[in-house]
């Protein structure tokens, strides 16, 4: 599928994800088309998007959501910087999975804390 491609079905399911008012959802699909554009090279854009992802699920008290979708920025910082704000983007995501490894998992499918230890080594 190309990148415009999946731009259209983003915007289709961003659309249906705003209808239903629930900012999960919206950083769901975010962050889903966020990791097709970061896979397909445009890795600003992706960075973007998975800010974007991020700043909704501060919209809730779900520390499982925020520290899923902290961690994608946090990592994504060493390629674009600045330096200082991704380690303090790694610093909230390792904190909000309160040294829990399963924290996150349920977004990620695998655990941030192992990400974001990698994630830490590249911005140092």
């Amino acid at each position: 599928m190309s990148l415009d491609e999946a731009g259209r079905l983003y915007a289709d399911a961003r659309a249906a994800a705003e209808r239903l008012h629930d900012p999960i959802q919206l950083a769901s699909v975010t962050f889903a088309y966020g990791s097709t554009a970061f896979w397909r090279g445009a890795v600003r854009d992706a960075f973007d998007l998975y800010l974007e992802a991020a700043r909704l699920s501060d919209q809730t008290d779900d520390p499982e959501a925020q520290a899923g979708y902290w961690t994608p920025p946090a990592l994504v910082y060493s390629w674009v910087g600045p330096v200082s704000e991704g380690l303090r983007a790694t610093k909230r995501a390792v904190g909000l999975c309160g040294g829990n490894a399963d924290v996150g998992v349920g977004v990620l499918s695998f655990s941030p804390l192992s990400a974001l230890g990698v994630g830490l080594a590249g911005l140092l």
